[in-house]
C-alpha cells in the first residue's frame, strides 16, 4: 500500500486546496469547522459526509489524517478486489481508534472478572461500571480528545465496511459449519453463528474477512470463529460491520473487530481475539469475558514517504503562487 500513498496523498493536495483557481474554495480566507466530516449519526446506511457549507480548506495537520483514511480506503478496496489485504496494524486503517479496544457511546456495563486488553474510549456518556471487579489494562478516556477522535474514526471504518462490494451473500445461512476464505460476506438483515465458523487464511497471514450484517448478530453458546492458514491466531483483518446489535452468548470463542451501530452484550465466558468491540450509539455490556486487541504500533512511519511528498508538494505550489 505504500507506493499509493504518495499519489493519493497528493491528490488530497490538489482536490482540498484553499487556493481559487487551484482548488475549490473560494478564496484563501475561507474558514472552515474543526473536523472537516459532520459530527457521528446513527443513521444506518448513510455515510458520514462533508460539514454542510464547510470549505474544504484544510490545515496540514487534519489533512494529514483526512489522506490517511484515503489511503486506507484505498488499501481496503484494493484487498477486497484481490489485492494483498491492509493490515490495521501497519496501515493507520483505524486511525484514531486505533489505540482503543473497546469504544461505547452510552457506557460500559461489566459483571465479574472481565479484562480489557488495551485502552476505553467513552463519549458522549461517561458510565462505567464494574470495574472492579473487571480489569482495564491499558487507560480510560472519558469525553478528552482522543476518546471523541476515536469515535469519530470508528464512524469512519464502519462507513467504509459498509460499503466494500459484497463478495458473497449469505442472507438466511447460518454461519456455523461455514468455511470461508478471504472475501466479503452481506446478510440482508440478521445473521447467526451457532457452531463453528471456519475462517481459512490460504497462504495470506493478511487475508481480509468481512461481514457486512443488515441487523443483528447472534453468536451462539460455545460456539468458535475458527482461523486457519498462514494468519491462524495473527490476522488482523478480520471485520464485522453490524447494522444494529451484536450478541455473544455465554463461553462464545470470538475473533476480529465488532463494529455495531448500537449495542454490544456479551454473555459470560464469551471473549473476542484480535479484536475490538465498538458501539457507536449504544452500550457494551460485559460478564466475566476477554478482549483482546492485538497491540498495534503507534508510528505511522508506512506513510512517511506520502506525507513527505505532500509537505514537499505543498511548498512548490505555495513558491508558485508567491
Amino acid at each position: 500500500m505504500l507506493p499509493l500513498a504518495a499519489p493519493v496523498g497528493i491528490f488530497c493536495i490538489a482536490l482540498f486546496s484553499p487556493t481559487k483557481g487551484l482548488g475549490v474554495g473560494d478564496s484563501a480566507e475561507t474558514k472552515m469547522k474543526p473536523y472537516p466530516f459532520a459530527k457521528p449519526t446513527a443513521t444506518l446506511g448513510h455515510p458520514v459526509g462533508a460539514a454542510e457549507n464547510a470549505q474544504p480548506a484544510i490545515g496540514f495537520g487534519k489533512l494529514g489524517a483526512l489522506c490517511t483514511l484515503a489511503i486506507a480506503i484505498v488499501g481496503l478496496l484494493a484487498s477486497a478486489t484481490g489485492a494483498k489485504a491492509i493490515d490495521p496494524g501497519q496501515g493507520g486503517f483505524w486511525g484514531a481508534a486505533e489505540d482503543f479496544t473497546v469504544i461505547s457511546y452510552a457506557g460500559v456495563t461489566n459483571t465479574g472478572n472481565s479484562v480489557i486488553h488495551g485502552n476505553v474510549a467513552l463519549t458522549p456518556t461517561p458510565a462505567i461500571t464494574g470495574f472492579p471487579p473487571g480489569v482495564i489494562t491499558g487507560t480510560t478516556h472519558i469525553n478528552d480528545t482522543q476518546a471523541v477522535q476515536a469515535m469519530i474514526d470508528a464512524t469512519l471504518v464502519y462507513n467504509v465496511l459498509l460499503a466494500l462490494p459484497v463478495t458473497q451473500d449469505l442472507t438466511g445461512q447460518n454461519l456455523g459449519g461455514l468455511t470461508l476464505t478471504s472475501g466479503v460476506y452481506h446478510f440482508n438483515s440478521s445473521a447467526l453463528l451457532n457452531g463453528t465458523l471456519t475462517l481459512d487464511t490460504q497462504s495470506s497471514a493478511n487475508a481480509l474477512f468481512v461481514f457486512q450484517v443488515g441487523s443483528d448478530l447472534t453468536v451462539s453458546a460455545n460456539s468458535i470463529v475458527s482461523v486457519i492458514g498462514a494468519g491462524a491466531g495473527t490476522d488482523l483483518n478480520v471485520f464485522w460491520q453490524i447494522g444494529s446489535s451484536a450478541t455473544l452468548l455465554s463461553n462464545a470463542e470470538f475473533y476480529g473487530s465488532l463494529v455495531s451501530q448500537a449495542s454490544n452484550t456479551l454473555g459470560n465466558g464469551a471473549s473476542v481475539e484480535n479484536g475490538r468491540v465498538i458501539s457507536l450509539t449504544g452500550n457494551v455490556t460485559l460478564d466475566t469475558n476477554d478482549i483482546s486487541a492485538v497491540p498495534e504500533p503507534a508510528t505511522w512511519a508506512m506513510l512517511a514517504g506520502g506525507i513527505g511528498a505532500l509537505g514537499f508538494w505543498q511548498r512548490v505550489r505555495r513558491g508558485a503562487l508567491s
